[in-house]
């Protein structure tokens, strides 16, 4: 599996010739939606602090719909992708077979598997030195801006894009 960071030529050119296997590419995207979805539940229980009680108790159930959201968002953006590539390559008169987009495509997604783990981190440091009790809007988007650890996610998540 390491083959696919460290010679993804060869890794592709091994798998070209197999049959398609869904197994690999599911674990993949799975790992990724549950990280996805544990991002946003975190997320959603740091803004639940700024909330009025009245809107807490209720903010539990966005949070929760949130995170399965973010859970299914995953697997629909690999069948988008994974669409989108194929597109592409009909224009450039390409064969070959949608399942293997699809295949090829969760691999793509691994570095994003790193990126969600670091950034789930680094979110959770931010929103756990916020101090939710202001409820001036102004004040919280000063201190989300201001650390650095938001700064630092972000950086990271474009190097794992490249």
């Amino acid at each position: 599996m390491l083959e696919v960071l460290t010679d993804p030529n060869g890794f592709f050119k091994k798998r070209s010739d197999q049959k398609v296997e869904f197994k690999t590419p599911l674990i993949i995207i799975a790992i990724l939606a549950i990280i996805s979805a544990a991002s946003a539940f975190i997320i959603a229980q740091g803004v639940m602090g700024a909330l009025p009680e009245e809107a807490a108790a209720f903010a539990g159930i966005g949070a929760a719909i949130g995170a399965i959201v973010a859970f299914f968002v995953a697997f629909v953006m690999w069948v988008i992708y994974s669409g989108i590539f194929y597109l592409i390559s009909m224009v450039f008169n390409g064969e070959g077979d949608f399942k293997k987009v699809l295949e090829f495509v969760s691999y793509g997604f691994i570095p994003s598997i790193a990126s969600s783990l670091i950034g789930t981190y680094f979110t959770t440091r931010v929103y756990s030195n916020i101090d939710w009790s202001t409820q001036d809007p102004q004040l919280l988007q000063e201190a989300l801006l201001s650390d650095p650890s938001l700064q630092i996610s972000g950086i990271i998540g474009i190097l794992f894009l490249l």
